[in-house]
Formats: C-alpha cells, sequence, structure tokens
C-alpha cells in the first residue's frame, strides 16, 4: 500500500510563486501579480523607493481615498508622483506597524485588506488607519491602483 505524500504548505507554494521569474524584453519580470504586489510591499517596509518603482508600470495610475480624519481624494500617474506620493508619507508618518492581513486575487487583480499604525511626525499623536487596495498587474508591473483609507483610532495626520 503507497502512502499518500504529505501536503505542500501555503508557505512553500507562496514562495515558488514568488521566486518563478521569466526574463523578457532584456529585463526579468515577475509573472505573478500576487508576487509583484508583495514585491512592492516588501520594497515599502524597507524604505526602498528605487526597488518598489521597479514593481510598477511607467504609466501607471494611483487613486487615495482618505478618511483620516477629514475626507479627501489625490490621483498620481507615472514614477514621478507615485513616488512623491511615498515619500510625503514617509516623511510625514512614523510608521510602526504595517499590515497587509489578507491577499485575495483574481485575475491580473490582487485586493488587500490592511491596518498601518504609527505616529504623525508633525504633532506627535498616535494613529491607526484600516484599509483595503485594489492592484491591477500588467506583465509583472502594477498598472493601476485604488486606495481606500480609514483613520480608526488615534490623532490628525493633516
Amino acid at each position: 500500500m503507497r502512502q499518500a505524500s504529505p501536503p505542500i504548505p501555503k508557505a512553500v507554494l507562496e514562495q515558488i510563486a514568488i521566486e518563478r521569474w521569466e526574463s523578457e524584453g532584456g529585463r526579468v519580470v515577475a509573472r505573478n501579480e500576487l508576487a509583484t504586489v508583495r514585491r512592492m510591499f516588501g520594497a515599502f517596509a524597507a524604505g526602498n523607493l528605487d526597488a518598489l518603482l521597479e514593481t510598477v508600470h511607467p504609466d501607471s495610475h494611483w487613486v487615495y481615498y482618505g478618511a483620516n480624519p477629514r475626507i479627501s481624494k489625490a490621483e498620481f500617474t507615472g514614477h514621478a508622483e507615485i513616488r512623491a506620493f511615498f515619500e510625503r508619507i514617509l516623511s510625514r508618518l512614523d510608521l510602526t506597524a504595517f499590515n497587509p492581513v489578507e491577499f485575495i486575487t483574481q485575475g491580473k487583480t490582487v485586493v488587500v485588506f490592511g491596518n498601518e499604525s504609527g505616529t504623525v511626525r508633525a504633532t506627535g499623536q498616535p494613529f491607526h488607519n484600516e484599509w483595503v487596495q485594489k492592484y491591477v498587474v500588467e506583465e509583472g508591473l502594477i498598472v493601476q491602483m485604488t486606495e481606500w483609507n480609514i483613520q480608526t483610532d488615534g490623532g490628525n495626520q493633516h
């Protein structure tokens, strides 16, 4: 009697997907949408905006909807504007936690539910935000991102 193989752990399967690469047109491109978004999060966590932008298409369009504490909307297109968006976050906030909690994928789309906490540098006030981010990934690059972000606890970020 043949013994069944043990199931492959989820973490191993995710790592395999992240490491699945393919050379295309002289540049290395991730072929897995989830892997691309995870690489972008890793670069953000490391504060490496150059590596972050390597996951973003040069003509990518990002939309941010916030209510922390007042309602706002901002749009960013292209590497320069997207870099400025992240530079503003990193200069204004001391993040003590940035937690992508759940990833849902469907075709080219990756939706991420998460939260973040920290301190506003200008005021010293703590904050906690809950967010949802929707990414569209084509040929290994993020071509679109929309974020809905709401402050659930803490001080004024503005």
